[in-house]
């Protein structure tokens, strides 16, 4: 009888072990069925780590909070607007981006900043940030030949905020030795052009990437800069090699005079922000 009673004892330990056996295994295959939550790792430009106003904004899946003081409520938040637009912008031909962020400290207030994410060994790098103003109307970002545009529609001087935005405006700005830089156009006659400069004894031109060709007119000090700065691009190439450009500047009349006088109008730089014998107008 003590036998069999220990025997007993034996099979219900068996049963009850081979049990746990089959939940645990059960339990462990619908854990591996289950979408796993991906890790935050700035290979991605929604987990890169801004600056605005000098403050690290690190996002994590394109969000960020932090909250003002331990006695309050109150939260800065951050958060990607849209989606981050894809293009080389600082000319290594990796595939950086630029993006919109919205920024909001718990008053009535949703400020729009502009960044951009460098892209190099695996890794995505944020810039500082470029405010664009306080609840404007985004629009796009377009991308070209490493400027970034961002368009967006602004309120003017004298609208209330509570007038909705409808004047249209465009930032551009650049990198440089890793930094965001904004290009600034305060003329109303300038604007940003891409094209080709050629400089030498019987041409000074610019031609746009739409075909429009300019003579330059200026200052005979800005037009010897722009001579060496072409000379020095060119060096060891052809004369009259066009030499590929982002400029600001505008169109003015053509010199009554000279070589310039076959033109029908004149260009007239304010500067030159890129330069380069691999970028074309395509």
């Amino acid at each position: 009888m003590k036998k069999n009673n220990i025997i007993l004892i034996i099979l219900i330990f068996v049963f009850f072990f081979l049990l746990g056996v089959f939940f645990y295994s059960a339990i462990g295959e619908k854990a591996n069925l289950e979408p796993k939550i991906p890790i935050s790792t700035n290979t991605d430009p929604l987990n890169a780590t801004y600056k605005i106003d000098g403050s690290p904004i690190p996002l994590k899946y394109g969000k960020y909070e932090e909250i003002l003081t331990p006695d309050s409520t109150s939260k800065i938040k951050v958060d990607v607007f849209g989606e981050p637009i894809y293009a080389d912008i600082d000319g290594d031909g990796d595939t950086d981006a630029g993006l919109y962020l919205t920024y909001n400290a718990g008053g009535s207030g949703t400020f729009f900043y502009l960044v951009a994410a460098i892209y190099n060994d695996g890794i995505y790098t944020g810039t500082d940030a470029i405010l664009l103003g306080d609840r404007i109307s985004p629009q796009n970002i377009n991308i070209q030949h490493g400027i970034i545009m961002a368009n967006f529609a602004e309120r003017k001087n004298d609208e209330p905020m509570s007038t909705r935005p409808s004047m249209g405006k465009t930032i551009y700005s650049y990198i440089k030795d890793g930094n965001l830089i904004q290009i600034f156009i305060n003329d109303k006659n300038e604007t940003l052009y891409f094209g080709n400069l050629v400089f030498g004894h019987e041409s000074r031109t610019f031609t746009t990437c739409q075909g429009d060709e300019y003579w330059l007119v200026g200052t005979n000090e800005y037009m010897s800069y722009i001579k060496d700065l072409y000379e020095k691009i060119i060096l060891e190439r052809e004369p009259y090699t066009p030499v590929f450009v982002v400029i600001s500047g505008g169109i003015v009349p053509a010199p009554e005079d000279g070589f310039g006088a076959d033109f029908d109008y004149g260009f007239s730089p304010k500067e030159i922000i890129k330069t380069s014998l691999t970028y074309t107008c395509e």
